[in-house]
């Protein structure tokens, strides 16, 4: 097409016109028009057109004066030529070698401008007007194109209506839809409007995945014992003693009841649910899991779990895009979970958990609310008062799954419990075995030789004690941070794996942190720098200068790389102006999200209440928020509340603060 319009606009530089092509009458074919590419070819073919280019070329000079003689060419214009679709022809025609084009010289600004407006007119003309009603028109007289036009715009018309009523059922059959999903499981409805997208499957071969596995979870020195390093506090001999008697009916129910009904079910394929609705069923458990107890056996098929990886991202298809999950046998799980209750009760009874240090793995404590707000209130205070303040925040590799057995073995001996106890323990982990699921394998059996295994319901409360046994020996390197007017702080803060140093003066800093690097390698763990962050003030400021290390490795700070510790950020400004931003658009996202669900206005509030508000409620307890950013939300919750017609529905408008303490709301399906 392009050839044609540049043929159509430029003269062609080929060779000249046989002098014995007959003339032939003007009026005989200008008004001659084509169908097909090919009927044009053979036009130009038999009149000459091809070879007629150079005489319009063709200059004689004369008075200074320039000449051209005009051919046929100039007389088919594009308007002749409606193309219907290409032949073979016409693609070699393409396709083959152009003819060289004399176009105008480059400094020739109006030549060229007007060649672009011809050759813009032209594609408008050929290819610019391509509907249904142009083509209506086109070959239509000019008496019928009123009437064609007419009917065209009732098509549209039409055609428009049958769109708007087509959208309009889909979002009806899409509303009830949702409503019946709703009133199925509202809370898992309301939860999945707010949820990120993860998606994907694990792409790896099976081979692969094995090698990943053995490289994960052996451990060459799992049979070698830990010698007992400089410094090692032993605890004292316990005041209340541990409940080793085999598990009453009372506590089975306990654990049952307050298991999710739909957690997954391990190998065996039994779920909670049998025994939450069969009371018969869990009496007959209870007495096998007695007998068990009593004989300290603890069965192989508690130790056997099926894993699976759950993706952390939307289509992750590579490992570390997956959390993998073990999923064990209920009936393990209901035994353990008698075990670990009772540890975390003789834990707290006897003082073995500093709960001022270590807040995980503790009923009834918020560690990330307490803990959190302390490392802030630190952090202020020092930037009030002018102090020095350095606050680190350790990451572990690896965490759970880097603890060795041995080092549980240790902390169970340190903390006194009984030996029966430590034996079925032992058992347990020495023939823990998992195997994992993908679509379209499953892998080998492979040993736990190291690390416990998420989902088991003894592993967190081990861990907090491996963990609780390196924290206290490290305790005594460093005093407590002074953060002025008699306030003072201890110096680690500890989550699970996470943990914090706050020190006052940088020696003690280096120190604590030389301290707690050596008792990670002699219990076979270690910090991951890369993760970790450090934060020093100066005199109330931020100093990016001061650089500590951990693991032989510098550790970035925070004016290079912001850190989330504890549901917190914390960043070199030292400021929650952003999380205020932060948390607005939070808010604005859910309102527009509940907005889209297609719900009744009284089923959008119930979302709002339980389960925007709740989201909007923990950066506003963590983080030190206006009261204007506060009413900011407040103005849009209101906003769309009045868009949902609440009194419609016999909901009254209420304010933010009212939501927050509304206990019950009541949903009605409409008759």
């Amino acid at each position: 097409m392009s050839f044609y319009l540049l043929h159509m606009a430029c003269p062609l530089t080929s060779g000249n016109r046989s002098e014995d092509v007959r003339e032939r009458p003007e009026d005989s074919w200008k008004d001659r028009r084509f169908t097909t590419e090919r009927g044009m070819k053979i036009h130009r073919t038999k009149m000459g057109c091809l070879n007629a280019s150079t005489n319009q070329q063709q200059r004689t000079a004369q008075a200074g004066k320039t000449s051209e003689n005009q051919s046929q060419v100039q007389n088919h214009s594009a308007e002749e030529i409606h193309a219907e679709e290409s032949d073979e022809e016409f693609r070699q025609l393409i396709n083959a070698k152009r003819q060289k084009i004399n176009f105008p010289p480059a400094s020739a600004k109006e030549q060229w401008e007007a060649l672009d407006s011809k050759i813009v007119l032209q594609l408008d003309k050929l290819i610019g007007k391509s509907t249904l009603g142009h083509k209506l028109t086109t070959f239509a007289t000019e008496e019928e194109k009123n009437g064609l036009q007419e009917l065209w715009r009732g098509l549209k018309t039409r055609h428009s209506a049958l769109s708007r009523a087509e959208s309009a059922r889909k979002r009806r059959s899409q509303k009830k839809k949702n409503q019946e999903r709703f009133y199925k499981d509202p809370f898992q409805f309301a939860r999945q409007l707010f949820q990120q997208p993860r998606s994907g499957s694990l792409s790896v071969e099976k081979e692969q995945l094995e090698a990943h596995l053995r490289k994960t979870y052996s451990d060459p020195n799992r049979e070698k014992p830990l010698s007992e390093p400089a410094g090692l506090k032993w605890p004292a001999a316990p005041g209340e003693e541990f409940n080793s008697k085999p598990p009453s009916l009372k506590e089975i129910i306990a654990v049952v009841q307050k298991a999710r009904a739909k957690s997954a079910p391990g190998p065996n394929g039994v779920p909670y649910l049998l025994y939450k609705r069969c009371p018969n069923v869990l009496k007959r458990l209870h007495k096998i899991l007695r007998g068990a107890w009593s004989n300290l056996k603890i069965s192989e098929q508690w130790m056997s779990a099926d894993g699976v990886y759950i993706p952390k991202e939307q289509n992750s298809t590579e490992i570390n895009q997956f959390r993998p999950i073990s999923l064990l046998n209920v009936e393990g799980k209901i035994f353990f979970s008698v075990m670990a209750s009772r540890f975390t009760k003789y834990l707290t009874e006897n003082g073995y958990t500093n709960t001022s240090v270590q807040k995980g793995g503790i009923p009834g404590v918020s560690g990330c609310l307490e803990h959190a707000p302390m490392i802030w209130e630190a952090i202020q205070r020092a930037k009030s008062e002018k102090l020095n303040l350095d606050v680190i925040w350790l990451d572990l590799a690896k965490a759970y799954g880097s603890v060795p057995h041995q080092m549980i073995q240790l902390a169970l001996r340190m903390y006194h419990v009984p030996e029966d106890i430590q034996v079925m323990l032992d058992d347990y982990f020495s023939g823990f075995r998992m195997r994992f699921s993908t679509n379209s394998y499953t892998t080998d059996w492979i040993n736990l030789e190291i690390g416990i295994a998420m989902g088991c319901t003894i592993s967190p409360i081990l861990f907090v004690m491996a963990m609780e046994v390196i924290l206290k020996a490290a305790e005594d390197s460093a005093g407590p941070a002074n953060l002025g007017g008699g306030c003072y702080m201890p110096p680690l803060k500890a989550f699970m794996d996470d943990t914090t140093i706050i020190c006052s003066k940088e020696d003690e800093t280096r120190r604590m942190l030389e301290r707690l690097d050596v008792l990670m390698a002699w219990c076979r763990m270690k910090f991951k720098p890369k993760k970790s962050r450090s934060l020093s003030v100066r005199k109330g400021k931020i100093d990016a200068t001061t650089i500590f290390t951990v693991a032989s490795q510098q550790i970035p700070t925070v004016s290079q790389e912001p850190v989330k510790s504890l549901g917190r950020w914390y960043d070199s400004s030292m400021k929650d102006t952003k999380r205020g931003l932060e948390t607005v658009e939070l808010a604005t996202e859910g309102l527009l999200a509940i907005n889209r669900c297609g719900l009744q206005g009284k089923l959008k509030v119930w979302c709002l209440q339980f389960m925007l508000i709740p989201k909007l409620l923990c950066p506003l307890l963590v983080y030190e928020i206006c009261s204007t950013t506060v009413e900011t939300i407040e103005a849009k919750i209101n906003k769309f509340t009045r868009r949902w017609d609440l009194v419609r529905y016999g909901v009254p408008i209420i304010s933010v603060e009212s939501y927050i303490y509304v206990e019950v709301l009541e949903l009605r399906k409409e008759e």
